[in-house]
C-alpha cells in the first residue's frame, strides 16, 4: 500500500493554520448571507481530525495520495431554516467562491423518487482570484474547504443517524422500512415548514393590504396588529397626538416583536378581539390618554430628579416609537380594569403610581368609557 503520510508530523503540516483558515471562512459567509438577506440558524466549521484523515485516505477506494489530498480538511456547515434557503446559500458559495464541481455534490439528487433520506448540498471550493489577491485571504489561496448546506431538519437527521451509528443503505432489514419512514416524515416536515412560511407571508400581505384600506372585520392577530400599527391612520394619528400633547415627536423607531407580542396579549385580556374594536377603543379613549401620558411623563420626571445626581441632564424632549398610542390605550385600559376590580389577572396595570394618576384623570375629565364585557376573575 502506497504511504499515503505517516506520522503525526505529516498531518500537522497539513493542518497548520486551518484554525484561522476556518474562523476567516466562516467569518466570510456570515456576512456574505447577511449581505444578501438571507437568514441562516448557524454556520460552523471542523479540522478533521488525524483518526478521520487516516480512516479517509486508507479507504480501499479513496484514491488520494497524503493528507494534503483531501479537500475536506477544513469543513464548514451552514444550516439554514428552510429547503428553499439551501438553494440561496449554494447559489451564493458558487458566486463567491471557486467550486470543483466534479467533486461538489447535491445528495438529494442521488435520490430516487420513491426514496428519501440525506438531502445535504456539499460544495467543494477554495477563495477565488479576486479575493485571494486581498492580503487578509492572500495566505489561504492554495487551501480547498468543502461546505455543507443543510436545513435545521436535515441536520437533525444527519446528527441521528449518526450518533445511531447506521446510514440508510447500512441498518440492518428489521429496521430498514421504519428508518425509511422517518426519513419521509423529516423531507415532510421540511416541506411544510417551508409552505407554512410562504403561506404566512401571503396572509401577512394581506393584512398590510386590509390596513391602508381600513377594511372592516380583521380579526385581530399579531399580523393585522402590526398592519394596522404600521398603516391604519386611526392608531398614527392618536401617535401624534400623544407626542404632541407630550411636547415630544415620533421617532423612527417601530415597536419591536416581542413588545407587540405583549401588546397583543394585553389587547385580548381588557377584551379587544377584531381591528374595528381596536379602532373604536382608540377613538372613544382619546381624551382620557392625551389627559393621561403629560401626567404619567411629570411623574416620572420628578421620579428621575429624585434618583439621579443634579449635575446630569434629567429630561430631555420626549421621544416615542410608532405605536406608543396602543401601549397608552392599554394602560388606561388596564388601570380601569384593576380599579373597577375586574381581577387578578388585571395586576400588571395595579401600580399605585399609576392607579393615582389614573385617577387623577378620572377626576378631571369624568368617568371613562365603558370596558368591553370583560370575564370576571377571583377578587384582589
Amino acid at each position: 500500500m502506497i504511504n499515503k503520510g505517516s506520522g503525526a508530523s505529516r498531518y500537522a503540516d497539513a493542518v497548520a493554520g486551518m484554525d484561522d483558515f476556518g474562523q476567516a471562512v466562516k467569518g466570510l459567509i456570515m456576512e456574505l448571507l447577511r449581505h444578501h438577506n438571507v437568514k441562516f440558524h448557524t454556520v460552523d466549521y471542523r479540522v478533521k481530525t488525524e483518526e478521520s484523515a487516516r480512516l479517509k485516505l486508507d479507504a480501499p477506494d479513496s484514491g488520494y495520495q497524503g493528507f494534503t489530498s483531501l479537500h475536506d480538511l477544513l469543513g464548514l456547515r451552514v444550516t439554514c431554516y428552510f429547503a428553499d434557503e439551501v438553494d440561496r446559500v449554494a447559489e451564493i458559495i458558487e458566486k463567491e467562491f471557486n467550486c470543483d464541481e466534479k467533486k461538489s455534490v447535491d445528495k438529494g439528487e442521488q435520490l430516487g423518487v420513491r426514496e428519501f433520506g440525506y438531502r445535504s448540498v456539499h460544495r467543494v471550493a477554495r477563495m477565488n482570484r479576486r479575493r485571494s489577491g486581498l492580503a487578509e485571504y492572500d495566505r489561504y489561496k492554495s487551501l480547498r474547504f468543502e461546505i455543507q448546506i443543510r436545513t435545521v431538519v436535515q441536520h437533525a437527521w444527519a446528527e441521528i443517524e449518526h450518533d445511531l451509528g447506521y446510514k440508510a443503505s447500512t441498518i440492518p432489514e428489521p429496521m430498514s422500512r421504519r428508518f425509511s419512514m422517518l426519513a419521509g416524515v423529516l423531507e415532510l416536515v421540511d416541506y411544510e415548514f417551508k409552505s407554512l412560511r410562504d403561506e404566512l407571508d401571503r396572509y401577512e400581505k394581506g393584512a398590510d393590504d386590509a390596513a391602508m384600506a381600513q377594511a372592516p372585520k380583521m380579526m385581530l392577530d399579531l399580523a393585522t396588529l402590526a398592519s394596522t400599527l404600521r398603516y391604519d391612520t386611526s392608531l398614527t394619528t392618536l401617535d401624534l397626538a400623544i407626542a404632541d400633547a407630550a411636547n415630544g415627536k415620533i421617532s423612527e423607531r417601530s415597536t419591536d416583536a416581542k413588545a407587540l407580542e405583549d401588546r397583543l396579549v394585553e389587547l385580548r385580556l381588557i377584551g379587544i378581539t377584531s381591528i374595528d374594536e381596536l379602532r373604536e377603543a382608540a377613538e372613544r379613549w382619546r381624551l382620557h390618554i392625551l389627559h393621561f401620558v403629560p401626567l404619567w411623563l411629570m411623574h416620572h420626571r420628578a421620579k428621575r430628579m429624585n434618583e439621579e445626581s443634579t449635575d446630569r441632564p434629567v429630561y430631555s424632549i420626549a421621544s416615542f416609537p410608532n405605536g406608543i398610542g396602543l401601549f397608552y390605550l392599554c394602560y388606561v385600559m388596564g388601570a380601569e380594569a384593576w380599579k373597577e376590580g375586574r381581577g387578578n389577572q388585571y395586576k400588571r396595570w395595579s401600580n399605585p403610581s399609576l392607579q393615582e394618576i389614573w385617577a387623577t384623570t378620572v377626576a378631571s375629565l369624568g368617568a371613562p368609557p365603558q370596558l368591553p364585557d370583560l370575564p370576571l376573575t377571583e377578587s384582589k
